[in-house]
């Protein structure tokens, strides 16, 4: 039997709708600009808007070093370039399809297989599992989450893996790493620097555990659970990740967290 979700539900048919009203309206102003401009001008408005998107998507390529967003960066700068230029040439022609196909391929690919998505809202479930009081409200405060051990060259190994696998953005200070897992565009798109407000945990360099979880997570839970025991839940969580990442290079990390078989779609980004 599958235990019951203890966040609230996200409103995928809303997040549906915007997609869908998004893309029409992309595709009314595609009509648009041909039917006024006419086709060479809008290659180039296309080229531009590609261009753009293949930024974006290096900038989370750099910002998280997952390999999906090499292939993105890669299929959307070839068609800019295509359209930019409305080169005809058969060679660069046939070499550009096959690129494209196969860039594009590898990245939707990821995405079915959920490598391109943030899994904030999985940590947030699996950290809530545990936790059954509910008294204790929320407390905007740092959590001592307890002790574990490890040295800071293998945590340095765990924290590259959960940023690649978009579980969290690491920062690597002079007697700790901290683990953002609430992520935003501001933070991936490098507008914002800095996990102050956002839910973290914190490994220091005498083992010793921190968390704190924003009150913009904690409003994601259907109860007001106990903010010290999901704090401490929190932190067992990440001990645990660890343990797994020691074990088996973190592929039961991502077993935990598919077998959630939560929602696909993008919640916190």
């Amino acid at each position: 039997m599958t235990e019951a979700s203890k966040l609230k539900p996200v409103h995928t048919e809303r997040q549906i709708l915007g997609i869908v009203l998004v893309s029409l309206g992309t595709l009314a102003i595609f009509i648009a600009v041909g039917a006024m401009f006419g086709e060479p001008l809008l290659d180039r408005f296309i080229a531009v808007l590609m261009a753009l998107a293949a930024w974006f998507d290096l900038l989370i390529l750099i910002r998280t070093r997952n390999p999906a967003y090499l292939a993105a960066f890669g299929w959307q700068a070839l068609m800019a370039v295509r359209l930019m230029t409305r080169t005809e040439n058969r060679t660069f022609l046939t070499i550009y399809a096959v690129a494209v196909i196969l860039l594009a391929g590898i990245f939707f690919a990821a995405a079915a297989r959920k490598r391109t998505k943030w899994r904030y809202r999985e940590v947030l479930e699996l950290a809530a599992r545990p936790v059954t009081a509910t008294r204790n409200g929320y407390t905007d405060r740092p959590y001592p989450s307890g002790r574990a051990d490890y040295t800071m060259e293998e945590l340095q190994g765990f924290a590259r893996f959960l940023q690649k696998r978009m579980i969290a953005l690491p920062y690597f200070e002079k007697n700790r790493i901290v683990l953002q897992i609430e992520p935003s565009f501001w933070h991936l798109f490098y507008l914002r620097y800095g996990y102050e407000g956002c839910t973290h945990v914190a490994f220091d360099d005498t083992g010793r555990i921190s968390v704190y979880i924003s009150e913009k997570s904690y409003r994601k839970y259907k109860d007001e659970l106990s903010f010290d025991a999901l704090c401490r839940a929190m932190g067992r969580l990440f001990v645990d990740f660890l343990e797994l990442y020691r074990r088996e290079s973190g592929a039961g990390i991502i077993e935990r967290m598919n077998g959630l078989k939560l929602s696909g779609l993008a919640d916190g980004v």
